[in-house]
């Protein structure tokens, strides 16, 4: 659960960050913008922030992807 919702986010060697309910196991968003794999990420509040092997760090919001809930 992140911020009691049911949702799950991975950083993937195809080099996109993906965001899972957990509950059906359902990949609702796929955010692209790496050029190679995402090596870490942090989620703070509705904001995620991933690190790439690319050299760049990348900041997406929750919100388009899970609602303002």
């Amino acid at each position: 659960m992140l911020d009691g919702r049911p949702i799950c986010v991975t950083g993937s060697r195809d080099a996109t960050v993906k965001v899972w309910n957990i509950e059906s196991g359902r990949l609702i968003h796929d955010l692209r913008g790496h050029a190679t794999a995402v090596r870490c990420l942090e989620v703070a509040g509705n904001q995620i922030v991933s690190g790439s092997y690319d050299h760049t760090c990348r900041v997406s919001s929750l919100r388009p992807c899970v609602g303002s809930s």
